[in-house]
């Protein structure tokens, strides 16, 4: 009898463990045969293939909605969006005719315009803040050559530094290339993590790390689908999850393996805030987020062997 009462109780125990810490059902809505929207900071957007950049609260309200505009400019595109702590905004543009210039307009936590810094033929494609306010970009730049392809912006917006040059990456695609709400640079408390292209097919890329001087740390090939979910925490942990249907896993801190953390969570991996995880279920209509205590910094074990253990601690 006292092995059945522990055999009905570990099923609840377990499942006390995958429960979501908050649940939020957000105005965004998800469309069919399009992808999930970008996620940074609790925050959901959309960012179109020209300039119209729509931008959503953690708690689910609408807070940006504009198409971006430069002066005397004849084309504008949008490339990526950060959004900082404060509600702070940064979007990434190119914008021109034949000869394309780069640039990145800020908007302030009410949507509305706060200010435009040109960066001239380099083309910030990814963008995000660190926790001192500077916002870091992954870019490429207009006429090829070797350039650095990571710039930093101090929180008063002047470049504060230029990293991670071109050639140290194969000839091929663009390794800062991206489309939609894909994120391909992750400030995390003491580095910043990018997903690179390399090589000539959106599969082939690499991981990066650097320091927050710029100085690289490690660079590990995944050789993924270059949409995987992906979730950087801000304690440096790496994970990703392929579909909604796959388990989650997190990235070796010292190798290149995959581990299975033990969380059985569905749904799709919209990405990190702080040290959570959050996902949001599959399906189309309004976009649910939950967030969920990372199993890597718990320190949580599969739930298979986290069964086992407890039977064994019983008996």
């Amino acid at each position: 009898m006292r092995g059945e009462l522990l055999l009905a109780f570990v099923p609840l125990a377990l499942m006390a463990q995958i429960q979501p810490a908050r649940t939020v059902t957000s105005q965004a809505q998800r469309l069919g045969n399009q992808p999930v929207p970008g996620f940074q900071n609790g925050y959901l957007y959309f960012v179109d293939d020209r300039a119209t950049v729509r931008a959503y609260s953690p708690e689910g309200f609408p807070v940006l909605t504009t198409v971006v505009q430069i002066p005397d400019a004849d084309n504008v595109w949008a490339n990526g969006l950060a959004v900082d702590t404060d509600g702070t905004f940064a979007i990434g543009v190119a914008y021109g005719t034949s000869a394309l210039a780069g640039g990145i307009a800020f908007y302030n936590k009410y949507g509305q315009p706060d200010g435009f810094v040109a960066t001239g033929s380099y083309l910030p494609e990814s963008l995000c803040f660190a926790d001192d306010h500077s916002l870091w970009t992954f870019g490429s730049q207009r006429g090829g050559g070797d350039y650095p392809m990571v710039h930093r912006f101090s929180a008063d917006r002047k470049d504060a530094g230029q990293f991670l040059a071109r050639s140290l990456f194969p000839k091929g695609l663009d390794p800062a290339m991206g489309h939609w709400q894909t994120r391909r640079i992750i400030v995390a408390q003491d580095r910043v993590g990018l997903l690179a292209f390399s090589g000539n097919s959106g599969n082939l890329n690499e991981w990066v790390d650097l320091d927050l001087s710029g100085k690289l740390i490690r660079r590990i090939r995944l050789d993924q689908q270059d949409f995987t979910p992906m979730a950087f925490t801000a304690d440096g942990h790496l994970y990703r999850k392929p579909d909604h249907k796959s388990a989650l896993q997190v990235l070796s801190q010292t190798t290149s393996d995959w581990q299975d953390p033990g969380m059985a969570t569905l749904g799709w991996l919209l990405g990190a805030d702080g040290n959570s995880l959050v996902f949001s279920p599959a399906g189309v209509g309004p976009v649910t987020m939950q967030w969920f205590n990372q199993p890597a910094a718990s320190g949580n074990v599969p739930a298979a062997q986290a069964h086992f253990d407890f039977l064994a601690n019983a008996r």
